[in-house]
């Protein structure tokens, strides 16, 4: 298997390097400084030919660059959508959601689901997100199909009662029908 043009061949240095932060819980991506201007890719390719084997998990950092933003938006004090924070923050509402999922249960707690909303005109809710631990609401019942029937024949059979003792009663039937 030939180099390609421009291949700079690993050090005995860079090697021993690479041979002792595989052994360690530190994230490739955090040491990367001590491999000049080579990939990520790269590093973990040369890793794998070296045959070091499998790396220990590495610990996962706690700090989160998205979860400070959203931290900082909830401390105004103000409940949030995952929706309007991923506006606030400029981040993406998924992975908005998945950060405060993951702070809202546990010893760790630092946010909670203070209410929910409907979501738009759709029977779908949504969290409205505090900073603190209180306590989590339920989540409100999911609305059937059957439900939406009985609203509409509800709502049908009350137009139906206004307009018969309206003036103009018979002229909005006249209109419904055509």
């Amino acid at each position: 298997m030939g180099k390609r043009a421009g291949y700079r061949f690993w050090t005995v240095q860079e090697e021993k390097q690479l041979r002792e932060l595989w052994a360690t819980q530190t994230p490739i991506k955090e040491a990367m400084h001590m491999f000049g201007d080579r990939s990520y890719q790269s590093v973990i390719g040369h890793a794998i030919q070296m045959g070091l084997g499998r790396r220990p998990i590495p610990v996962r950092s706690k700090f989160s660059a998205a979860w400070e933003q959203i931290r900082r938006e909830l401390e105004k004090g103000k409940p949030l959508t995952s929706r309007e924070l991923a506006e606030l923050t400029g981040g993406c509402q998924r992975n908005v959601t998945d950060v405060l999922k993951a702070r809202c249960t546990g010893e760790d707690q630092q946010v909670y689901v203070l209410r929910w909303k409907r979501a738009g005109r759709a029977y779908l809710w949504t969290e409205l997100w505090m900073l603190g631990d209180g306590e989590n609401a339920p989540r409100p019942r999911r609305v059937t199909q059957d439900d939406i029937n009985r609203r509409r024949r509800e709502r049908r059979a009350a137009l139906a009662h206004l307009s018969a003792g309206h003036q103009f009663g018979a002229a909005v039937e006249q209109l419904k029908a055509a």
